[in-house]
């Protein structure tokens, strides 16, 4: 004997609709969330700007900064001089990887977080240039931030 069910399917819909509703409001609060600031504050913007004379030597080159304030990272410009294919660029935030091995290009790159980049104070942002060429060059870099100014 098999189970019978009657199944109103425009019940089903609207419940289904329902939760995926639901669940979308919940993922907009939580981005809402994470982007608030109190309204006695205002958002200040910023640049980090970093340069490394990078030697003919395969290596990897470090450039950091200690965050002196909380803030958030926006995005990341980087550029070389002597381009070679086999280049590329990390970025960490207190060890943790938030770019892994971007291969870099001559003319300048810009990478736009689409979440930003939460930094505590006192922590360390380090950009890290692999030069798997082993070629000599300049290598520039600009961080893009934000922090909070009562």
């Amino acid at each position: 004997m098999v189970a019978k069910h009657i199944i109103n399917m425009d019940e089903l819909k609207a419940r289904l609709n329902q939760a995926i509703n639901e669940a979308i409001l919940e993922k907009l609060n939580e981005l809402i969330e994470s982007f608030q600031i109190n309204n006695n504050t205002t958002k200040i913007f910023f640049s980090k700007d970093m340069s490394l004379n990078i030697p003919a030597i395969k290596a990897e080159y470090v450039s950091k900064f200690i965050a002196t304030k909380a803030l958030h990272i926006c995005g990341i410009t980087f550029s070389q001089t002597g381009y070679n294919k086999t280049d590329c660029i990390s970025l960490l935030v207190n060890d943790n990887l938030i770019i892994d091995k971007i291969y870099s290009k001559e003319l300048g790159q810009y990478k736009d977080f689409s979440n930003a980049v939460k930094v505590e104070e006192d922590e360390e942002v380090k950009v890290i240039f692999h030069n798997d060429s082993g070629h000599s060059k300049i290598f520039f870099c600009e961080i893009d931030y934000i922090h909070e100014e009562e």
